[in-house]
């Protein structure tokens, strides 16, 4: 029997509104993606463009460690003395 790798996150999808978000989880279900969709009240609320830096500024992007404990299936990579981020793709 095949073992299968653990499925680390692929994407970080923030959303505008309630729209956006049903069509990222419907691509999230049917493709089964490991996909973390952040959207503002749930889809309620849309999230304008000149707000998006509240969202990014928010705690859990503004360090690597906040990153890491809210999304904990990243992977970690280490080149060179940086420790960083790196998206695995078998295409």
């Amino acid at each position: 029997m095949a073992k299968f790798k653990p499925c680390n996150l692929k994407a970080i999808v923030i959303v505008h509104g309630k729209s956006e978000k049903q069509m990222c989880e419907y691509i999230k279900s049917n493709l089964r993606l490991k996909i973390e969709i952040i959207s503002d009240k749930k889809g309620e609320k849309s999230i304008q463009i000149t707000s998006l830096m509240n969202i990014l500024n928010d705690s859990r992007f503004r360090t690597m460690n906040a990153f890491l404990k809210n999304f904990c299936d990243v992977e970690i990579v280490y080149e060179k003395r940086k420790r960083g981020f790196r998206l695995i793709s078998k295409y």
